[in-house]
C-alpha cells in the first residue's frame, strides 16, 4: 500500500510539470503564428539556427541597396523557412504530445505493475494457504489410511468370527436334526403302540357293549314280564274288591264312586326313579347284582295314565279305593336295543 501511495504522488507531480510545459509551448506557438502577419516591406532576417528556441526575432535595418529581384528572392526564402519552422514546431508539439501520452501510459503501466504486485502478494498468500491445506489433507489421508488398515483388520476378524459361528450353527443344526429325527422315530413307535392298544381296547369295549346290550335286553324282558304279572294281580285285586261292595253302593262299571262317599285310595310303594347313567367302559366283565336288575327305568307311551307299582297294597279302608295317578317317566335319550 505504501508503494502505491508514493507512485500516485509522483504521477501527480509529473502531470503538473507537463501541464506547465504545455502552456509554455502554446504561448510560443502563438508567437510563431503571429510572425506570419509581418509585412513584406519589412522582411525578417533570421540569424542563427536556434529560431525555435529564441525568445525574440532580430530585425535588420532596411537595405535600400538591394534590388527588387534580390528582395523577392529573400522574401521567398524567408517564407519557405517560416513554413519549415512552423512544420517543425508542429512536429515538436506532436512529439511532445506523444511523449506526454507515453508518460501517461507509463504511469498506468506502473500502477498496473503495483496492482499486479499486490495481486501477486495475495496469490502468494493463497498459495501458502493452499500448501498448508495440502499438508493438512496429506495428514488426514495418512490418518485415514491408518484407520482403513485398522478397519480392514477388524473386518477380517469379524469374518473369521462369523465363519466360526456359522460352522458352529451348522453343526448344532445337524445335531438338532438328528435329535428331532430320533424323537420323531420314537414318537412314531409310541403312536404305533398306542394305536395297537387303542384297537385292543376298542375291541374289548365292543365286546363289553354287546354283553351290556344283551343284559339290558334281558332285564327289559324281565321287567316287562314282571309288569304284566303286576297288572294281572292288580286287575284281580280290583275285581275282588268290587265284588265285596254292596249292590246299593256299587258304582257302575268303569265309574268312580260318588263324590259324597269317601273315595277309594290306593297307596303303592314305587320303585326309586333312576336317571340314565353315563356308560363308562371297564376292562373286566361287569356283573349285575339283584338291586341293579330290579332298579331299571320304566318306559311308557308318553301319555298320562295310571302307573301301578307292585309288591305292596295298602288300602286306607276296606270299602273305598282310589288309584293314585302319576306322570309317566321320561324315556332316556339312548334306550337299550
Amino acid at each position: 500500500m505504501s508503494g502505491n501511495g508514493t507512485n500516485s504522488i509522483g504521477s501527480r507531480k509529473r502531470q503538473s510539470s507537463r501541464t506547465n510545459e504545455g502552456s509554455e509551448r502554446d504561448s510560443k506557438r502563438r508567437q510563431r503564428e503571429n510572425l506570419g502577419d509581418v509585412s513584406i516591406e519589412s522582411p525578417i532576417n533570421v540569424v542563427g539556427d536556434d529560431l525555435p528556441n529564441s525568445d525574440y526575432i532580430k530585425r535588420e535595418p532596411e537595405d535600400t541597396r538591394l534590388t527588387v529581384t534580390s528582395r523577392n528572392e529573400r522574401e521567398k526564402k524567408s517564407g519557405n523557412l517560416r513554413d519549415e519552422v512552423n512544420g517543425l514546431g508542429k512536429k515538436s508539439d506532436d512529439l511532445r504530445d506523444e511523449v506526454k501520452g507515453l508518460g501517461t501510459k507509463i504511469d498506468k503501466l506502473r500502477d498496473e505493475l503495483s496492482s499486479m504486485g499486490t495481486k501477486s502478494d495475495q496469490l502468494r498468500e493463497d498459495v501458502n494457504g493452499l500448501a498448508t491445506k495440502s499438508s493438512q489433507l496429506l495428514d488426514e489421508m495418512s490418518s485415514i489410511g491408518t484407520k482403513s488398515g485398522q478397519l480392514r483388520e477388524e473386518v477380517n476378524t469379524l469374518k473369521d468370527d462369523q465363519a466360526q459361528r456359522w460352522n458352529t450353527l451348522v453343526a448344532e443344526a445337524i445335531q438338532v436334526k438328528k435329535h428331532q429325527a430320533q424323537q420323531l422315530q420314537n414318537v412314531q413307535s409310541e403312536m404305533n403302540t398306542l394305536k395297537g392298544e387303542q384297537a385292543r381296547l376298542l375291541e374289548k369295549l365292543q365286546d363289553e357293549m354287546n354283553i351290556l346290550k344283551k343284559d339290558q335286553a334281558q332285564q327289559l324282558q324281565n321287567l316287562q314280564d314282571e309288569l304284566r304279572t303286576m297288572m294281572q294281580y292288580l286287575k284281580d285285586t280290583t275285581s275282588a274288591n268290587q265284588s265285596r261292595q254292596p249292590m246299593s253302593t256299587q258304582a257302575p262299571m268303569n265309574q268312580y264312586a260318588p263324590m259324597t262317599s269317601q273315595p277309594q285310595q290306593f297307596i303303592y310303594q314305587q320303585y326309586p326313579q333312576l336317571t340314565p347313567q353315563i356308560f363308562q367302559p371297564q376292562m373286566h366283565q361287569p356283573q349285575m347284582n339283584q338291586q341293579q336288575m330290579t332298579q331299571q327305568p320304566q318306559y311308557t307311551t308318553g301319555q298320562y295314565q295310571p302307573v301301578y307299582q307292585p309288591y305292596q297294597l295298602m288300602p286306607t279302608s276296606s270299602q273305598n279305593w282310589q288309584t293314585s295317578y302319576q306322570q309317566p317317566l321320561q324315556q332316556p335319550q339312548n334306550p337299550p336295543q
